[in-house]
């Protein structure tokens, strides 16, 4: 019986890793301020009230008074660091990102397809403060600065799509030039 058991979830893992690599990003962005091209998918929706990179999932004028994104719905965000902080540990503290506080931390090394391969570190945090919410955030050192992918989600029948989409964004980040230009 536990055979069978670890052989339905290698399973599940293995089609959760193709689903999350179909992914089209077919829409471009350039952020002169991130010097940065993100690529991220159709029907996604740029949040132009936001004064960072920001796609949604949903339309923006139907956004619930007092929420960041309604049921089953999705944002992420791409940022750089506040002013005074200068790498991904000073981030994560200034963020209070901590297994004490709720926080699952891992590592991973993501493949991009026009950079390296990033190492990247994972927080993911079920948060109570929104409801039925899930945020997954992504630090890594893209061409020696940290930069900082968060994904804000409601709900879990969308989960690993907003996932694979997330995912998606980074692997497809592309350089465009020096910060600020």
């Amino acid at each position: 019986m536990m055979r069978k058991t670890w052989t339905i979830l290698e399973c599940f893992f293995l089609l959760a890793a193709c689903a999350r690599a179909q992914v089209a990003v077919t829409q471009t962005y350039r952020d002169s301020g991130l010097a940065l091209i993100i690529h991220f998918p159709d029907g996604w929706k740029l949040d132009r009230q936001s004064s960072t990179f920001t796609i949604l999932s949903f339309d923006p004028n139907r956004r619930p008074p007092q929420m960041l994104v309604p049921m089953e719905g999705a944002q992420i965000t791409v940022t750089r660091p506040p002013p005074d902080v200068g790498s991904i540990v000073a981030w994560l503290n200034s963020d209070r990102i901590q297994a004490a506080r709720g926080y699952h931390i891992t590592t991973a090394d993501v493949p991009t397809a026009h950079l390296a391969t990033l190492s990247t570190t994972v927080a993911r945090l079920h948060s109570d403060v929104i409801p039925e919410g899930t945020i997954v955030t992504y630090f890594f050192e893209l061409e020696n600065r940290p930069l900082k992918v968060a994904l804000i989600y409601r709900g879990s029948t969308r989960a690993e799509y907003f996932e694979s989409v997330a995912l998606a964004v980074i692997k497809n980040l592309e350089s465009g030039g020096k910060p600020g230009q």
